[in-house]
């Protein structure tokens, strides 16, 4: 699942913020990750999963997904669900009308 999915992320996150900072291999994750300026791999993923419903709110009307988007964001299904349906569920306040700034 997601956990494990976070944990092969944050292996090589791991080595990567170990060899830019210079730290021992018994460093720890989160000092390695607040010296490189690196978000948890955790908040990295939930982070670009949320992007990624958010670019999908902002599909113009003329695209071919918009009506199952809108069918998603109306309706939350107790089964079965579209893989359309698990960001939105994920973020519910994403359904909400974004307010477009010009």
């Amino acid at each position: 699942g997601l956990v494990a999915i976070a944990n092969q992320i944050g292996k090589p996150q791991h080595l990567a913020a170990r060899v830019a900072v210079g730290g021992t291999r018994s460093t720890s994750t989160p000092a390695l990750n607040a010296h490189a300026n690196l978000l948890p791999s955790t908040l990295r993923l939930n982070l670009s999963a949320f992007k990624f419903t958010a670019r999908l709110c902002k599909l113009p009307p003329s695209h071919p997904l918009f009506p199952a988007i809108q069918k998603c964001c109306k309706h939350t299904l107790r089964f079965h669900h579209s893989p359309l349906h698990n960001p939105f569920s994920a973020f519910p306040s994403l359904c909400n009308p974004i307010e477009t700034i010009s």
